[in-house]
């Protein structure tokens, strides 16, 4: 493993570097993760492929610049500084939150993806309520005042909840994140980091029949928060090209136990 870092403008990425192979892996994390997680991959790939892990803004060790919009195009362009500057097409795995990213670059530059896999990917629906904090002027302001001050929105999700508006998952793990001040700022900062992240899956769905693109989708048979239904109703009339798993576990299933399944999804033959 080899710990990089790469300068945008204002902005210094940093990024695992897992593997010696030929062929490029470009991997993006989940929610309040990092890079390193996609290193239990590496025993099982690391001799064909290169991953390279990206700590997404606001995650990791990744300096980026709060007035800097993060966007699909200056994503591409970092991609771009890192891979090999000969290398035609290179393979996506997402995890939740960087499904979504994955399913933007895919839409962004199709022709030089050889394959996606997503991992209990979001962005398969458009959630109200994200919508409402990130790209609204009044829902922004009130999402930074949430978190500046959160009793109110505690009151809100638990009346939320208690008529069954809001499920205990998304409570428990909105709960998780709020304990403290800087957990509190960096959802502010991680969701509008991301939210011009927003895939055009009519778009997407026929961009993977017109340059053939494979894809595995992955979901927890249990996952409350990334439901797999989503996946069914976007790969319907993709089967030609789409292919989705289904696991015994819930939404947290990037770990070493899974490590070889995950792995297997880039055999060509898969």
């Amino acid at each position: 493993m080899q710990e990089e870092k790469v300068v945008y403008k204002d902005n210094v990425i940093a990024y695992k570097k897992y593997g010696r192979g030929e062929r490029y892996i470009v991997c993006f994390h989940g929610f309040g993760q990092a890079g390193y997680r996609w290193g239990i991959l590496e025993p099982f790939l690391g001799n064909q492929f290169t991953l390279i892990a990206f700590d997404l803004p606001f995650h990791g060790n990744t300096e980026w610049n709060r007035q800097d919009n993060f966007t699909v195009e200056k994503l591409v362009e970092i991609i771009k500084l890192v891979l090999p500057k000969n290398l035609e097409k290179f393979y996506l795995l997402g995890y939740s939150m960087g499904g979504r990213i994955a399913l933007r670059v895919l839409q962004q530059i199709p022709n030089q993806i050889q394959k996606a896999v997503l991992l209990a990917p979001d962005g398969l629906h458009k959630n109200f309520w994200y919508h409402f904090a990130t790209h609204t002027v009044v829902g922004r302001n009130l999402f930074y005042k949430s978190m500046k001050n959160p009793r109110l929105l505690f009151s809100i999700a638990k009346k939320l909840r208690d008529k069954g508006a809001l499920s205990k998952s998304y409570y428990s793990m909105a709960e998780y994140y709020v304990s403290n001040d800087t957990s509190r700022m960096a959802i502010y900062y991680r969701w509008m980091g991301t939210r011009h992240f927003q895939p055009d899956l009519n778009r997407i769905r026929s961009l993977i029949v017109k340059h053939h693109i494979p894809v595995v989708m992955v979901f927890g048979k249990a996952d409350k928060i990334i439901v797999a239904d989503k996946g069914v109703l976007f790969t319907k009339g993709l089967e030609k090209y789409t292919t989705i798993k289904l696991l015994d576990t819930g939404h947290y299933f990037l770990r070493e136990s899974y490590a070889s399944l995950i792995a297997s999804f880039f055999n060509d033959d898969k």
